[in-house]
């Protein structure tokens, strides 16, 4: 795996992204790494993530230099804010 930043843990669940949108979640502290698409009906994120903040396995948000995406279920539905 590359060397990404930022990142952010809860537990055993670690998360990683950086440029052009790549992200990606572990559910084992690191030993596996699973790409996550981050995206909504208007889009994917192609910024970069340059913040990441997790309050437990499901709940994560990413912030970029144009706005946030939040997730509850662990990444699989993000919703996009542009207020961050």
């Amino acid at each position: 795996m590359r060397n990404y930043t930022p990142y952010s843990a809860a537990g055993p669940s670690v998360w990683v992204g950086g440029a052009n949108g790549a992200l990606f979640h572990s559910i084992d502290d690191g030993i596996e790494w699973q790409p996550v698409i981050v995206a909504t009906g208007d889009g994917r994120l192609t910024a970069t993530i340059t913040r990441i903040e997790t309050r437990d396995e499901n709940w994560v948000k990413l912030t970029t230099p144009s706005g946030a995406w939040l997730s509850t279920d662990g990444g699989a539905h993000c919703a996009a804010n542009r207020f961050a």
